[in-house]
């Protein structure tokens, strides 16, 4: 998927710096702190293997398998007590030759990574570390899958975890989608989620979970879009940026500082960057649309929306957002443009709230 350059490729993702280089989008590095609104998946569960710290071989004591001995990478399989997916995994590709069998480079985690040092290591805080990390990015795929409806339910099942690839254009990402079966992620930002979570700041916790869940839910809002281009067209971008800011509940800091530097003048002529601010009005205009809020947003800043967002009674706040959601993800990028614009907007929709 297209991507868009980073504010400064030597700084901590966590760092957001104004230069006229680049700016981290959606499948960037990330930015500042975080934030998490779990799911109920406290069940979650992880096969363990008897312990062996070789990782030339097939099991580790954590859980961890080496998928063959010619697809190197290791793999976590995790059950979620649902029916659907009565499974999800993890997938942490470690050497190349896996592109032999993907049919594309598949860049590898160097062993230098936090993320394989984490997942051979015997030390006990560092497991505890890494089954945090587990839990809460099982969590956020569920909890992404859930906000999608039953059209989510049925797009990735996992995550993969690999180098901090280039794409065509020769950005870097975050994420990107891979069609059915996975959502890759690049370890570096995977890394700086681990030390987040090792310094044991709650706040910084949430807030980075958060930042997650929101790029799953726009890596699956483009598969069930069919948006798998590299080649980046103007538009593309629109629906599943408006998407990820509705799954927030109003409440993704992260998310909105790149929303704010994206709207920043030094970057009004990059087309990523449009497409965020146009979503960002799509998301205006169709929570005055559907009538919902007791505050209506006097214009498309992230402050704005989403204090309208939360203006929605708690109790429908989930399913008018999700109900907002699935109607921009089956609009064309023809109606998502003239949304944006305020043009043939239609009185408040009404819906039944379950």
């Amino acid at each position: 998927m297209p991507t868009i350059q980073k504010i400064h490729s030597h700084t901590s993702p966590f760092t957001l710096q104004r230069t006229k280089e680049a700016l981290p989008m959606q499948r960037e590095k990330l930015p500042a702190e975080a934030k998490c609104a779990p799911t109920s998946t406290s069940s979650i569960i992880a096969n363990s293997p008897i312990q062996n710290n070789d990782d030339d071989n097939k099991s580790l004591g954590n859980g961890w398998y080496k998928i063959s001995p010619l697809l190197n990478g290791w793999a976590k399989v995790f059950d979620t007590d649902r029916t659907i997916p009565q499974t999800a995994w993890i997938v942490v590709w470690v050497k190349e030759p896996a592109s032999i069998f993907l049919g594309i480079p598949h860049d590898p985690v160097p062993k230098k990574s936090l993320i394989y040092q984490y997942i051979s290591s015997n030390n006990p805080e560092k497991k505890k570390v890494m089954e945090r990390f587990e839990k809460l990015m099982v969590e956020n795929l569920l909890s992404a899958k859930d906000f999608l409806g039953g059209k989510g339910l049925l797009t990735q099942t996992g995550i993969e975890i690999a180098s901090q690839a280039k794409r065509k254009d020769g950005k870097e990402y975050f994420m990107t989608v891979k069609g059915l079966y996975g959502i890759e992620i690049a370890y570096s930002d995977v890394d700086t989620f681990l030390e987040i979570i090792e310094g044991g700041n709650k706040e910084k916790i949430r807030k980075c979970a958060v930042y997650f869940k929101g790029g799953l839910v726009h890596e699956m809002t483009h598969f069930l879009r069919n948006e798998f281009s590299d080649d980046f067209d103007s538009g593309v971008e629109i629906a599943s940026h408006a998407v990820e800011m509705l799954s927030s509940m109003g409440d993704n800091p992260l998310k909105d500082e790149q929303f704010e530097l994206a709207m920043q003048p030094e970057y009004q002529d990059d087309r990523y960057c449009k497409d965020m601010i146009t979503a960002l009005k799509v998301v205006q205009q169709k929570l005055i649309e559907y009538g919902y809020c007791n505050y209506d947003p006097q214009n498309h800043t992230p402050d704005e929306i989403n204090k309208a967002i939360k203006s929605i009674d708690e109790d429908d706040r989930y399913k008018v957002l999700q109900n907002i959601a699935d109607e921009i993800i089956q609009m064309p990028t023809i109606d998502l443009l003239r949304a944006a614009a305020n043009i043939g907007i239609e009185p408040p929709i009404e819906f039944e709230l379950d």
